[in-house]
């Protein structure tokens, strides 16, 4: 393993524009229903990404998890084998786990697209309201959080409607959602924690565990949870090795999280139902890993942004840079980041990788291969920073993993990363773990200038 050099580091941004859209990709559904009544949340959203409301997906004040849960299957882009995962609610304070299945356990609860049906839709269609009543949704759902800042509110979202009378206009409702299954301690879970990554080299996915736990390419699901403000989650995976590659990017989870809902987190606590904060790692002054011209660094800040440099020698790609804030609402995840398909620079490396043994699932459609001046596959363009974009998505799940017993993966600060990979990535997350205990955990804050009430030391 490299050796990693610490020190400080700047970086460079640049203006980038939207491409033509691509086609739909035949590995991932989508539910068209989600799509009603959306506005743009900015303006470099894919043409052909589905809207949804962005608005209403990110981490809260309190712990979330999911309101009901739901399964998908494909296959693994470098494993080749067929797997099933059900992403179910979890308690507070658990985090996102996985979980191995028997065969037969989940995988008949996966419904293709021609298996679609309108009552696993959500929410239901007399649910889905028109442009200007969405705008309420969101108007209830800021008061929401600025009520639980400035006055100290620990009730739920469904609580606070109910509060104020106006129930009836809460995106996703915690009455009636999914009762969660226990953790139990004797079902061999795996923790999706740094401390539980693999030994095997890291440079093409990111794996978790070893022999009969492992968990192959789980950067992708990580990231949409973690982006989408799913803090708890049951992780069930059946069938093979890998996690689903489903169209080379996190969008169709993204996609499966909003049509599943977001809920309160709790957990019982001497047989009380509670509520657990959120919070995330503050680092106090810049810190850097490098290695050669590759590096990743953080910078204090208020809000937590990711800014990513590719330079490569494909000229299709060449230089380019994408910056991402979580919490600035034109910069919606699923559809500015998520969306962007994993690439590989040329045929050449394609077929390098192959012989290492990977890529033995990479299906039309679930990769970019660069082509000199151009992409093999056009069409599927999204972007014209596309692999910048794609590296925040990576990113974004590697982070994850510094995430423990639900609080943020993301720190507090701007990370600003280039030219990395998965092995630099973790070596990063593994080096704030470290730094953790010379620095605190801050409340969580949906507004990043609002002061914060409490911070934990934990």
């Amino acid at each position: 393993m490299k050796a990693f050099r610490h020190s400080c580091g700047g970086f460079s941004n640049r203006t980038v524009v939207t491409r033509a859209p691509r086609r739909t990709c035949p590995h991932v559904r989508f539910i068209a229903r989600a799509t009603t009544g959306q506005k743009a949340a900015s303006s470099e959203r894919s043409k052909f990404t589905p809207m949804i409301r962005e608005s209403l997906l990110g981490p809260g004040v309190w712990q979330q998890t999911l309101w009901k849960s739901f399964t998908l299957g494909g296959v693994g882009l470098h494993s080749g084998e067929v797997a099933y995962v059900r992403v179910m609610p979890a308690h507070a304070g658990e985090g996102r786990y996985f979980v191995r299945v028997p065969p037969g356990t989940n995988s008949h609860l996966y419904l293709r697209d021609d298996e679609m049906i309108e009552e696993q839709v959500y929410p239901p269609p007399e649910k889905i309201m028109d442009e200007q009543a969405e705008d309420e949704r969101v108007e209830i759902f800021l008061e929401y959080l600025k009520h639980c800042e400035d006055e100290g509110f620990t009730g739920s979202f469904t609580e606070y409607a109910e509060m104020v009378g106006r129930e009836d206009e809460v995106p996703f409702s915690d009455k009636g959602a999914e009762e969660v299954k226990t953790r139990s301690e004797d079902e061999g879970y795996l923790i999706a924690h740094i401390d539980n990554t693999s030994e095997m080299e890291h440079r093409h996915c990111t794996t978790l565990g070893e022999g009969e736990s492992q968990v192959m390419s789980v950067e992708h699901l990580l990231s949409a949870l973690e982006a989408c403000g799913v803090d708890n989650a049951r992780l069930e995976i059946e069938g093979g090795v890998e996690v689903p590659t489903i169209d080379g990017s996190a969008y169709g989870w993204c996609q499966e999280i909003y049509s599943a809902g977001i809920a309160s987190a709790t957990c019982f606590i001497q047989g009380k139902e509670v509520k657990v904060r959120r919070a995330a790692l503050k680092l106090t002054e810049p810190f850097s890993i490098h290695d050669g011209e590759r590096s990743i660094t953080l910078v204090p800040a208020e809000c937590m942004k990711v800014s990513y440099g590719v330079d490569s020698m494909t000229p299709v790609i060449g230089k380019q840079w994408h910056t991402w804030c979580l919490q600035d609402g034109r910069d919606a995840f699923p559809s500015t980041v998520a969306s962007a398909k994993s690439f590989v620079p040329s045929l050449e490396d394609y077929y390098c990788m192959r012989e290492e043994g990977f890529v033995k699932g990479a299906t039309e459609g679930v990769m970019l291969v660069g082509n000199e001046e151009d992409w093999y596959q056009e069409d599927l363009i999204q972007f014209e920073n596309e692999p910048a974009r794609h590296k925040i998505v990576d990113l974004v799940g590697d982070l994850s993993l510094l995430s423990l017993g639900g609080m943020s993966g993301l720190p507090y600060g701007h990370i600003i990363a280039y030219n990395a990979d998965h092995e630099m990535h973790l070596e990063f997350v593994k080096a704030l773990k470290e730094k953790a205990g010379e620095h605190y955990y801050e409340g969580y804050r949906s507004d990043p200038y609002a002061p914060t009430k409490e911070t934990n030391n934990e």
